[in-house]
This record gives C-alpha cells, structure tokens and sequence, in this order.
C-alpha cells in the first residue's frame, strides 16, 4: 500500500482522480444505498423499490455500454466534467419533485455513474506503469469505500437532524 500511496501522490493527475473519486463514491453510494428510505420518504409505495433498483442498474449498465463511444467523440476528461455537472443536476431535481418525475430523475441519474467508471479506470489505467497498476488501483477503490464509510454516518446525522432529503441534497 505504501508504494502505491507514493505512486498516486507522485503524480498530480493521478491525485486528481483518487480525491474525485473518493468524493464522488462518498456522495453517489452513500445517496444509493439511502435510496429505499429516500423512497419512502417521497411517498413512493415499496411494491416499486425492486423496479426502481432495476432501473438504476439497467441505467448504470446502460452508461457502462455507452461509456467508449462518448469518450470517443466529447473526450475523457470533457465527459467526466459534464457527468460530474449533471450527476449532482438531476439528484437535487429529484429531491425537489415527487412521484414519476422524481423517480425518473433518480434513476436516469445512475447513466452518469455506469459512464464515469470506465473513463476513470482507463485513465487510471493509462498514468500508472504495469508493475503498480494493481496497487494503485486497489487503493483507488479502497480511498472510494474510505469515502463512503465516511459519508454514511454524515448522512444518517443530517438524516435525523433535518431529513433524508436533506441529506441527500447536501451530498
């Protein structure tokens, strides 16, 4: 672990892509795995929570599929700021509406994360030699679940102290 902490900060765009992603999972997962009871919180009947889960990872999947083909034509790092932009856009939309619109938000939001991961993996990727791509991929995802383990119990204070869509917005 410690070679590839000296990997990653070694290299400045290699810095960029841990933090982002530690941020990103900190804030996306955590809202994710809040979403049965930002659900209920909205009034959505829990006879829908498995279609809406399937939705979220159809879309998510959807956006893995898409992920090359817009990198291709809009550019790494252009797609990973226009994900980064409207990821955040339509989580705040759908804590704002209720009902079909808010679940349609919600979910087709998940396209922003199943589009993001392969950019970032292959950016990873390309910065980091052979030798210490295992390593430093390994703590890549270890400094994203450190994120969520993090944010979680941020969210359930602002859950209890506001609500849950307050603490979604906030993330």
């Amino acid at each position: 672990m410690t070679t590839a902490f000296h990997v990653t900060i070694s290299s400045r765009q290699l810095v960029i892509l841990v933090t982002s992603g530690l941020v990103m999972m900190a804030a996306g997962e955590s809202a994710h795995l809040l979403s049965p009871l930002f659900f209920a919180f909205k009034d959505i009947p829990v006879r829908y929570f498995g279609w809406i889960s399937a939705f979220i990872y159809g879309f998510s999947s959807l956006g893995f599929y898409l992920s090359h083909g817009i990198s291709e034509k809009v550019g790494n790092r252009c797609t990973l700021v226009i994900v980064s932009v409207l990821t955040p856009i339509f989580i705040l939309g759908a804590t704002m509406s209720g009902g079909l619109p808010m679940v349609a938000l919600w979910t087709s939001a998940s396209i922003f994360f199943g589009i993001k991961n392969p950019i970032i993996s292959h950016l990873l990727n390309l910065e980091v030699d052979s030798s210490n791509r295992a390593t430093v991929l390994s703590m890549n995802n270890f400094m994203g679940q450190l994120g969520v383990a993090g944010a979680m119990p941020l969210f359930g204070y602002c859950a209890e102290l506001y609500s849950i869509q307050v603490a979604v917005q906030l993330g």
